[in-house]
């Protein structure tokens, strides 16, 4: 029993030191973050701009996207077609996240159409709430930050991609400091989301067309505002957008969409080319809102081919070449055995007569 009692007195400084002890372990620790899963054509992860978050603090999460060459994912508003990112959270109890912050998107043509969105590598950043009681134990009790994500990328096809994706963080009463990781990657983004508003912007339409106003706001250079929409089903994309300078500033249109699925008296999105930073805008309505006209199958973005340009092909020269080409395609790696294989099938256990019907045919089938 004095064994016991003196083993308790000398225990007692030491347990005083745990939570210090347990404070410099989450310190130390760095986070542990799910390793990128790779899926067609996109490699994903969820990433932090701070490498600890703090109770009561807000956390930047980030959804990175790291496209292959010349394929692309989209924006909220994925143009003419395609599907915006989207993520389902899987939080501890108490965290509460915000909306993605969408960085500007580039337009990306695809004749008749034109979509919005990402090519290269991207964040969509999001806002985090951390309750004010975490953690209900030991100081630095780990975080564990789950989502699911989706998206579509496109290239000439386009395939659904997704991921489940989790990371975890310590939770530490201390001023988080950033992750020197992602610090760059993430304020390249945040670099592209528009912050500042356009105030007193107003719109009418009729016959199918929009004009948008907005005070205070010219080109800043010898090119045209741009308007991204950021309402589905609104905006005919890929026509031309015309600009008026007005004496307090520009009036933008622009036709409605022909395939008019939108149907609140609003429009709101980003305008570019006012100054190096896109503004933001939302502005009310007037008007009757019919659908535009459908713009012409060739695009206005594409080259228009000249008569003298184009090469004259006979009917007997198109079945020349016909001809060649299912030569070649007859004797491709991946048709050629199953050729021989089809032979193979009507020349066992067949009669003359049977062989001759087949093998005619088959040629037939051939040329």
């Amino acid at each position: 029993m004095l064994r016991f009692s003196r083993f308790l007195r000398l225990a007692a400084p030491l347990s005083a030191l745990l939570p210090v002890l347990a404070a410099l372990l989450a310190f130390a620790a760095p986070d542990v973050a799910a390793k990128s899963v790779r899926t067609d054509y996109v490699e994903s992860e969820l990433i932090a701009r701070q490498g600890s978050a703090e109770p009561g603090g807000k956390l930047l999460i980030g959804l990175r996207l790291k496209m292959d060459a010349h394929w692309h994912t989209y924006w909220q508003n994925p143009g003419d077609s395609g599907m915006p990112t989207t993520i389902q959270w899987k939080l501890p109890a108490g965290f509460k996240a915000g909306q993605i912050q969408w960085p500007l998107p580039q337009r990306i043509p695809v004749p008749p159409l034109m979509n919005y969105g990402y090519e290269g590598e991207i964040v969509l950043p999001v806002e985090l709430s951390v309750p004010k009681d975490w953690p209900t134990g030991l100081p630095g009790q780990p975080a564990r930050i789950a989502a699911r994500a989706d998206w579509l990328v496109c290239k000439e096809v386009c395939l659904p991609g997704g991921a489940d994706l989790e990371l975890t963080l310590p939770v530490i009463n201390a001023n988080p400091a950033p992750d020197a990781k992602w610090a760059a990657l993430f304020d390249k983004s945040l670099a592209a989301i528009p912050t500042q508003s356009i105030k007193g912007a107003s719109a009418t339409t009729s016959a199918g067309m929009i004009e948008l106003t907005l005070p205070g706001v010219k080109p800043a250079g010898p090119g045209k505002l741009y308007v991204f929409s950021d309402i589905e089903g609104l905006v005919e994309h890929a026509a031309p957008q015309s600009t008026k300078i007005t004496s307090d500033g520009s009036t933008i249109s622009f036709p409605v969409s022909h395939q008019l699925s939108a149907s609140e008296p609003r429009i709101s999105g980003v305008v570019t080319g006012a100054g190096a930073q896109p503004l933001l805008f939302a502005a009310p309505m007037t008007g009757k809102l019919v659908p535009g006209k459908e713009m012409a199958t060739v695009s206005v973005l594409s080259k228009p081919v000249a008569p003298s340009e184009t090469d004259s092909l006979t009917f007997g020269l198109a079945l020349v070449f016909a001809f060649i080409g299912g030569l070649i395609l007859n004797l491709m790696p991946c048709v050629f055995p199953v050729l021989w294989l089809k032979i193979l099938g009507f020349a066992q256990d067949s009669t003359r007569a049977t062989m001759r019907t087949q093998g005619i045919a088959f040629a037939v089938g051939v040329i």
